[in-house]
């Protein structure tokens, strides 16, 4: 299923332009974010301006390109899949393992 308008980069909280510069450079989701927390505390203007600005122009460039970014199946927004942006190899397989456990769970808590 492609990205839409209405959908969430995945890893997002609000926007997901943390949780993209995340996976992008390959850094820890959370790490992200508060840099750009302090960011917001320093120079609030600048920053959450550009905020905005980013927001608005990547959410333009998605539509623009037909939602061509690739999503995988629909997820609720609390899904367990999210591994928190965690950039070693041993963490990732570990939340890997924890999301399917918690599938599993839910599947049993729905039987």
């Amino acid at each position: 299923m492609s990205v839409t308008a209405g959908q969430r980069v995945k890893g997002a909280l609000l926007a997901g332009l943390c949780a993209a510069a995340a996976r992008r450079l390959g850094w820890n989701v959370w790490a992200i974010r508060l840099l750009a927390v302090v960011g917001l505390l320093l120079q609030p203007l600048v920053v959450g301006g550009g905020y905005l600005a980013l927001a608005v122009g990547f959410g333009w460039w998605r539509n623009r390109e037909g939602a061509a970014t690739e999503a995988g199946p629909e997820q609720p927004e609390d899904s367990p899949d999210d591994t928190g942006g965690l950039a070693a190899a041993n963490l990732e397989a570990r939340g890997r393992r924890i999301a399917d456990l918690e599938r599993r769970f839910r599947a049993l808590e729905r039987e």
